[in-house]
């Protein structure tokens, strides 16, 4: 038997918020190095490689991650901090597509230094995933946390909130316990049982209804302070997960 995980969580973390703090927070972190020179364009920073758009992670190491190869030099790089990116080399692995590290300097407090800094596709950085019976689910909260969203995402993700909701308290009577999700790696498809990319979700209980494929309902708590409630309120219930579907972006 799987206990729910008691996660606290704002109700903050509704889709658009989510999806806008994210995406604004990722731009913030990197630091122009040269304030005199203006960026290409406003917003997170990015790099384009063979027309792909991977933006920062927040993430940085000291040496080049193993599997890790020299793929060229950053020529295209948009956002906030774009020109320190430019003409900077920036190292691939085949095994890991969807994320880029690129070697250039950063300022923490009043060191300034090189290092490598992650880079990673949106459909990783953003997205919260699961995997269950070989397919992959997405969270209903992250489900439009993206660069670009279209009308077709838009359409999609509307029809699926109608039917399932984002984050609800009870789930439907014949749900039955799936098992219990565990953290692969942060930023990256999981490819196991249960599997997921993050850490919020690690040892949540994952229950699937057997009626209905479309969905997953992993476990979570979150906590809310209208002006009806006066107080502070604990809710326990369940992040709503859907099939993947990207297709619908497009």
């Amino acid at each position: 038997m799987v206990d729910d995980k008691v996660k606290i969580k704002w109700i903050m973390r509704g889709m658009i918020a989510a999806g806008i703090i994210l995406i604004a927070c990722a731009g913030a972190y990197f630091v122009i190095q040269n304030m005199n020179k203006a960026s290409t364009a406003s917003g997170p920073a990015s790099i384009i490689v063979n027309d792909i758009a991977n933006f920062n992670s927040w993430s940085t190491a000291k040496e080049c991650p193993a599997g890790f190869e020299y793929g060229g030099i950053v020529n295209l790089a948009k956002g906030s901090g774009a020109d320190v990116l430019l003409n900077c080399n920036y190292y691939t692995n085949t095994e890991i597509p969807e994320w880029i590290y690129v070697y250039t300097h950063i300022i923490s407090g009043y060191e300034k230094y090189k290092t490598y800094v992650l880079f990673a596709t949106p459909d990783v950085l953003y997205k919260e995933y699961i995997m269950f019976n070989g397919q992959l689910y997405q969270s209903m909260s992250s489900y439009v946390a993206n660069e670009e969203n279209t009308d077709s995402l838009w359409s999609a993700y509307h029809d699926l909130e109608s039917r399932y909701g984002i984050q609800i308290e009870t789930i439907p009577d014949d749900c039955v316990l799936a098992g219990s999700a565990h953290l692969e790696e942060w930023a990256r498809i999981p490819k196991t049982e249960l599997g997921v990319n993050v850490a919020e979700y690690d040892k949540s209980a994952v229950y699937a209804d057997p009626d209905d494929s479309e969905v997953l309902y992993v476990s979570t708590s979150w906590h809310t302070a209208t002006d009806e409630e006066k107080v502070v309120t604990l809710h326990n219930g369940y992040d709503v997960f859907v099939l993947y579907n990207p297709e619908a972006a497009e």
